[in-house]
């Protein structure tokens, strides 16, 4: 639903509430890229993506269509918690946060395979 076509950098979105998500392809040659195929945003390893919302993040629940990097995944605030293909960062408790595909390796089973982002807000 980011509006992105097959094959193309997804770059920064600005959601309908106003939070942004930043794509940046970090070291890596490849920036983040959303595929038909998968139906998902493919970050590379040492790819990130910045979330930033008006108002402060309790949770982030990532649903990953094939890959989760082998769960080599970290956070710049909050706790990791991965169930098969689902990612869960709790208590990140601010308004930003940057989550960044860590694997080293190369090939599919280092991508981190975004399918969806659940935004969870403090009350």
């Amino acid at each position: 639903s980011l509006g992105v076509a097959n094959g193309v950098e997804v770059g920064t979105k600005t959601l309908t509430d106003g939070t942004v998500l930043a794509f940046d392809k970090g070291s890596n040659n490849n920036a983040p890229k959303y595929y038909d195929s998968g139906t998902a945003v493919r970050m590379y390893p040492n790819n990130s993506v910045t979330v930033t919302a008006s108002k402060k993040i309790a949770s982030i629940k990532l649903t990953c269509s094939a890959n989760n990097a082998e769960g080599k995944i970290s956070a710049s605030k909050g706790t990791i918690v991965i169930e098969g293909m689902t990612v869960n960062l709790n208590g990140i408790d601010d308004t930003t946060t940057t989550i960044t595909n860590s694997h080293t390796g190369t090939g599919a089973a280092s991508q981190l395979r975004i399918a969806s982002i659940e935004i969870t807000y403090a009350k």
